[in-house]
């Protein structure tokens, strides 16, 4: 069980790398109005909308990354509120902006990611040695 903790917990530092790479593209076409590669950013979002999306996942990224390295033990916590944040703002735009047939099957994938990445975090052991607990 052991072992395939510590495997998930590499899948996540990955996951929360790649996440803050994909915010830190964001936040440069946010930031400058050309840039050298083919823009991420999604067109319908106004400026406000994508800097909250940007500035919320970089947030995560950071959170997860530097809670792991130092061992923070409320990192799940404030993590938890910071997901509940972006399922907000996910919320938002499938109900509001975006207009794909499959925006809510990507709403319910994304949900579904924070709750399996919550849970995994409050719930193993793994993860309360790594964090200085019991």
């Amino acid at each position: 069980m052991v072992c395939a903790a510590k495997f998930l917990t590499w899948i996540l530092v990955v996951v929360h790398l790649g996440l803050f790479a994909w915010a830190a593209t964001g936040m440069a076409e946010l930031l400058f109005s050309r840039v050298p590669w083919p823009r991420i950013s999604n067109p319908l979002f106004s400026d406000q909308m994508l800097l909250t999306q940007w500035l919320l996942s970089l947030g995560a990224a950071l959170i997860f990354l530097s809670g792991l390295a130092l061992g923070w033990r409320n990192m799940p916590a404030v993590l938890a509120v910071c997901y509940a944040a972006m399922a907000a703002v996910c919320a938002y735009q499938t109900f509001f902006i975006l207009e794909n047939a499959s925006r809510f099957v990507a709403m319910g994938a994304e949900y579904a990611a924070y709750v399996a990445i919550v849970t995994f975090l409050f719930s193993t052991t793994h993860w309360q040695r790594l964090a200085g607990g019991s």
